[in-house]
């Protein structure tokens, strides 16, 4: 049996994080051997994926142990034996077939002794991971692995040892290759083996792949994905086991990688006392087989070394057999030899692959080498020269042994295209100038081709004119071909209008449209001849009419252009028109002093005709600011600015009546009372006169600006709140600031010692005006007495709002205590605050209607004291 080991990926950190989610699962298996006095040998074999796995093998791993009621007993941590990992080969039944995937599996086993003693129900031991190898087939991603057994009562109580499976199915099989694979077990007690196809069990997940201790039982199968099932795990023909034999037997007929799970049920008198459960992976993939094949032509000529191709698959040894009768033994082992024959004739030479083995494979072919006497040869000719060229050939091959039978012509071009023709004389037409590669391929009646090649250069004339039309404007000129062929000859027609008919590159002239022709001709290689024309189209002139000359004392004025020709219009006051100043016909000139101004006319043709208007501006140029806002009272100075230093101005201003200085001059002061208009005339040296106008706001005292205080006596230590008019766009300022609790504001509280004129200060920012207003505060000394002082004689504490407590009164009364009492002399309240008010109740209980007595004592805010009795009575 042919076995190829395959190299695992074993360089892998082995400290990576364990708790990384693994895809890399294919397969494992949990057994138990009862060593006697209750100790038993637990065993987990778990097989990893080496190429599509990411983490390493579980350091340690958790095999948790429960009982029947699925209640965790004991959690064991089995650390890895790195010494226990090993590569699984692959292993195909027939030795002559070749795998064309790579696969690796990678094992391990870990394994721990534990004292288990009887336990009605016996013990249940499991171990889970997740997940499984991402690229399995029949199942989803993401899926995990649980690996069970259970050790039943009868199994602790006669010391039973599990069955084991004896041989690891094959690590890859063939696609359409029936599987015959010896899946059986065998028990150390002799009892009888039932085996049967099981589902696999998930376990874990992607969220908690290695759950330390594993979840309690009961364990759900993986699910599968259609159209697999327990009773089809691989497609094709259903894998199936013998209950009996354990052999397993089917026919895959996909491609991929297949979770299988056998289960191995253990009887003993008839009894099942155990159950030992194994999932694998099945790789399905391509087989091949050696094959012998390789390559000589058929009939070669004119050469007796012949050299041999090998095209031979799944072979790494060969031997040749080039069976000449000159040369005998004549062999080779090389993978693509060259061998000389010693004479012309029919030879058969042999490949043998994998020779000396089983596997080994024939595959032979036949040669006929034939003597040189085929020459092939050829001329050509030029048939037709203008602005294309037909070639002509001939084909001027011999032999003299046997007869030409076919003629293969290619014609390959500068730009990479290629021509053919199968007949002897062929002819080809070609449009560029250009050098040819021409080739002529022969074949002889015996078999026998040669092949000839020639540059041939194509003297094709391709001047193209850089237009069929053109257009020359009236007077001016232009060149007819510009990119003109220098070896060729030129003659233009009619020659009016022309610096010279021979040249290449006249210069054109006309007056009036015409058409001009021209003959192209070629004498160096062939009598090439070539007629063009190219009609040029002189437009009638532009006819641009302009304004005339002109002096004004308008500030703007304006100009025209007119052409009936023209289609786009451009002004500028430099001839370059570098800065235009406007594209219209007609456009509003604003001239200060002499300026020349260049209009350009254009017309559908491109063609262009300018000229020029000369304008002399004395209007008046100046600015005055044209708006003003001021505050009522506030004079205001304004000032017109020359604008054009070369005038000399003299300055009206009206209404006079406002006029408080300056009246001629460029500066006057104003004082107007009223939102007013005011005009201002401009007169220049040349007569030319502007006015302008101002319009002058005057922002009057904020009509709604009112100060007041919330009262205009205080006694002496209270405080009153001082109120303006609220507006956002107000600054406040109140003076004095010593007794305000801010001078900032519209509201600020005042606390004076004494009668006092407070001013308020208020600046309106949106005109910057301001405005003041003023409030006088009375201060008075309080008197510690009645009135100031008031205690009511009866009150109705009845809810209704209204006289519902017995409270003193008073804005002198800084400190207090009041005690009630009943007819009887007891006391039913008291109180030490003003604040503090009697509802009549006495612990909650609303006292009867009577008339109850009181004393009070007051300490006023100027120092002195007062007291008093009295009574009070309370209604209901």
């Amino acid at each position: 049996m042919l076995t190829r080991l395959k190299t695992c990926l074993l360089c892998l950190v082995l400290g990576m994080p364990g708790w990384l989610s693994a895809t890399h699962i294919v397969g494992g298996e949990l057994n138990y051997r009862c060593l006697g006095n209750d100790m038993y040998e637990i065993t987990l074999t778990v097989y990893r994926d080496c190429y599509n796995g990411i983490p390493w093998f579980d350091d340690p791993a958790s095999i948790g142990i429960f009982d029947s009621d699925n209640h965790l007993v004991m959690n064991r941590l089995i650390p890895l034996d790195f010494m226990l990992n090993d590569t699984l080969d692959d292993v195909l039944n027939d030795e002559c077939l070749v795998i064309y995937d790579e696969v690796c599996y990678h094992t391990t086993t870990y394994t721990d002794t534990v004292i288990l003693p009887f336990k009605p129900g016996g013990y249940q031991l499991a171990y889970q991971r997740c997940c499984r190898n991402y690229t399995i087939n029949n199942v989803p991603d993401s899926v995990g692995a649980t690996y069970y057994t259970r050790i039943s009562e009868r199994a602790l109580l006669e010391c039973n040892t599990n069955a084991r499976f004896k041989d690891w199915p094959p690590v890859y099989i063939c696609v359409n290759q029936p599987i015959h694979f010896d899946h059986s077990a065998f028990d150390p007690d002799g009892d009888s083996i039932v085996y049967k196809m099981c589902t696999p069990l998930d376990g874990a997940s992607a969220f908690e792949p290695i759950p330390q201790p594993p979840n309690p039982p009961p364990y759900s199968n993986v699910p599968w994905e259609p159209p697999y099932s327990e009773a089809n795990m691989l497609g094709g023909v259903p894998l199936t086991i013998d209950p009996h034999t354990g052999l397993l037997t089917g026919v895959p007929n996909t491609i991929g990688q297949f979770v299988v799970g056998v289960c191995a049920e253990e009887y003993r008198d008839g009894e099942l006392i155990s159950v030992t459960r194994r999932d694998f992976q099945y790789n399905v993939g391509l087989c091949a087989i050696t094959t012998s094949a390789f390559f000589i032509p058929d009939i070669q000529c004119g050469d007796l070394t012949v050299s041999f191709k090998n095209e031979s698959e799944h072979a790494n040894d060969f031997l040749w057999f080039f069976n000449d009768p000159a040369n005998p033994g004549a062999t080779s082992d090389e993978i693509n030899p060259m061998y000389t024959y010693a004479t012309e004739g029919v030879y058969t030479a042999t490949l043998i692959v994998e020779p000396n083995t089983i596997c080994a494979d024939t595959s032979s072919r036949t040669i006929t080498l034939l003597p040189d006497s085929l020459t092939p040869d050829f001329e050509f000719e030029y048939a037709e020269c203008a602005d294309s060229l037909v070639l002509a050939v001939t084909d001027l091959s011999t032999d003299s042994l046997s007869t030409i039978v076919a003629w293969e012509w290619t014609l390959e071009q500068s730009d990479g295209t290629t021509l053919t023709a199968g007949i002897p004389n062929p002819e080809f037409a070609l449009f560029h100038n250009q050098i040819v590669t021409l080739s002529l391929t022969v074949t002889a009646e015996n078999g026998c081709s040669e092949t000839v090649s020639q540059f041939v250069p194509i003297p094709v004339i391709e001047d193209e004119l850089v237009s069929d039309s053109l257009v020359i404007c009236p007077g001016d000129t232009a060149f007819l071909n510009p990119d003109f062929l220098a070896d060729v000859e030129y003659l233009w027609s009619p020659g009016e209008g022309l610096s010279d008919p021979t040249d290449p590159n006249p210069m054109a002239f006309p007056t009036q449209s015409m058409t001009y022709s021209v003959t192209i001709s070629d004498q160096s290689v062939t009598d090439c001849v070539v007629e063009k024309s190219v009609f040029v189209e002189v437009p009638p002139p532009v006819g641009l009419v302009v304004s005339p000359d002109t002096v004004t004392c308008e500030q703007a004025i304006e100009l025209a252009a007119f052409s009936a020709e023209a289609v786009d219009f451009l002004w500028a006051t430099d001839p370059s028109f570098s800065a235009p100043v406007s594209d219209e016909a007609v456009f509003t000139a604003m001239p200060t002093g002499e300026v020349l101004y260049f209009v350009r006319a254009t017309d559908a043709f491109g063609c262009e005709e300018t000229d020029t208007v000369r304008v002399i501006g004395w209007g008046v140029d100046f600015s005055v600011e044209n708006e003003l806002v001021l505050c009522v009272g506030d004079t205001v100075r304004l000032t017109a600015q020359n604008l054009d230093p070369a005038d000399v101005l003299s300055f009206e201003w009206m209404p006079e009546s406002l006029i408080l200085s300056g009246q001629a001059t460029e500066s006057v002061l104003v004082l107007p009372m009223t939102d007013t208009v005011l005009s201002v005339v401009a007169t220049n040296q040349h007569g030319c006169r502007d006015s302008q106008l101002v319009d002058l706001v005057v922002s009057q005292i904020p009509p709604n600006l009112m100060v007041s205080p919330v009262a205009d006596t205080i006694f002496l230590g209270t405080s009153i709140q001082l109120l303006s008019t609220q507006n956002p766009d107000f600054i406040y300022l109140w003076n004095p600031d010593n007794s305000l609790s801010m001078n900032g504001i519209y509201d600020p509280v005042a606390t004076p010692g004494e009668t006092t004129i407070y001013t308020l200060t208020v600046v309106d920012t949106t005109t910057m005006c301001t405005t003041t207003r003023t409030v006088t505060i009375v201060v008075e000394v309080p008197v510690c007495a009645p009135p100031l002082i008031f205690v009511p004689t009866g009150f109705t504490p009845n809810g209704d709002g209204k006289n519902d407590f017995f409270e003193v009164f008073g804005n002198v009364v800084e400190e207090m205590r009041l005690v009630v009492y009943d007819r009887w002399g007891e006391q039913v309240f008291e109180a030490n605050a003003q604040n503090e008010r009697w509802d009549g109740t006495l612990n909650g209980r609303p006292l009867p209607p009577d008339v109850y007595g009181y004393y009070l004592e007051v300490g006023c805010i100027n120092g002195e004291r007062y007291s008093e009795k009295g009574n009070v009575t309370l209604i209901r």
